[in-house]
Parts: structure tokens; sequence; C-alpha cells
């Protein structure tokens, strides 16, 4: 989630809401929660075309 919240420049609860509202998806692995690169990815290009 750090990560996520870094390359996206939110903090973690606008990441967790993010996933809440499924703007973002996730993947338990153990007890790490890993956000999918590819929505990352998808909104970073959303926001580079918007700018």
């Amino acid at each position: 989630m750090g990560e996520a919240s870094k390359l996206l420049g939110v903090g973690r609860s606008t990441i967790y809401r993010q996933i809440e509202s499924g703007a973002l998806g996730k993947r338990k692995i153990g007890s790490r929660t890993l956000i999918v690169r590819f929505d990352i990815d998808r909104i970073l290009s959303s926001s580079h075309q918007a700018g």
C-alpha cells in the first residue's frame, strides 16, 4: 500500500477508499495486501491525459 500511495501521490486512506469503490484491485498474499499494477498504471495514464 505504501508504494501505491507514493506512485499515485495520495495517502493510504485514499488507497483504501479506491479499493472499496472498486477503482483499485487488490490481492492478498499472506498478511500482505498488494495493489494490482494495471490499475495503478491506468490511473496514472488517465491523470496524465487529463492534465
